[in-house]
């Protein structure tokens, strides 16, 4: 029946072998994911390529030119310089004996340039407004750190302006209208479902393409 297309089948297939074992967060994380995947081809009208729906280093789809990578800093990615706290955090752990830990952002997307044009950090929670107020103050200071590693700064907010932080319920604050230059935008699981994201999409495809004519 699987070969044959069956829907049912398939779900049954998913549930049981790759998406049943993971926890709910994860699962959300990939929804995410490929919510974006679905809003870029909407955007270059091509169609997405699914990879391994699993973290590492080769993308979990493309579309075009463009990667969706889960939980992997990806090849674009370059320590930046520590930070001060950073750097005595470092010295700390260093005398224990730890290493430093691997952070690493949520979903990445590449460009066919191999360099990160947007950072997708994902929060899933159902509870209190404080709660949800947290996970953006969380999600916005990840962001800001991981885009260090693909943007020297100031350029980070060039790689912010496209970055989103999804969050499993209704947003914790309003998007400003404007929405100011550098700003990650938000969204929530009935946005992904009611495909919220194709502006997000078209604005990214075209913004790479004014990027290349005026280099």
């Amino acid at each position: 029946m699987i070969e044959g297309g069956n829907t049912d089948a398939i779900i049954a297939l998913l549930n049981d072998t790759l998406l049943g074992p993971l926890h709910l967060w994860q699962r959300f994380e990939l929804a995410v994911g490929l919510g974006v995947a679905r809003a870029l081809s909407v955007a270059l009208s091509l169609p997405v390529v699914l990879g391994y729906l699993r973290k590492g280093p080769e993308p979990i789809c493309r579309v075009g030119d463009y990667e969706i990578h889960w939980q992997s800093r990806t090849r674009a990615y370059q320590g930046p310089p520590p930070e001060p706290s950073e750097a005595l955090t470092a010295r700390l752990l260093k005398q224990y004996g730890l290493a430093d830990g691997a952070d690493r952002p949520d979903l990445v997307i590449l460009d066919g340039d191999g360099e990160a044009v947007a950072i997708i950090e994902v929060k899933y929670f159902w509870s209190e407004e404080n709660d949800r107020a947290d996970a953006l103050r969380s999600a916005l200071g990840q962001l800001v750190r991981y885009a260090r590693g693909y943007r020297a700064m100031p350029q980070v907010e060039d790689v912010l302006d496209h970055s989103i932080v999804a969050v499993s319920t209704h947003e914790a604050s309003s998007m400003p209208d404007p929405r100011p230059y550098g700003l990650p935008l938000i969204v929530d699981f009935e946005g992904l479902t009611q495909r919220r994201l194709e502006p997000w999409a078209r604005r990214l495809v075209a913004a790479k393409g004014m990027w290349r004519a005026a280099g």
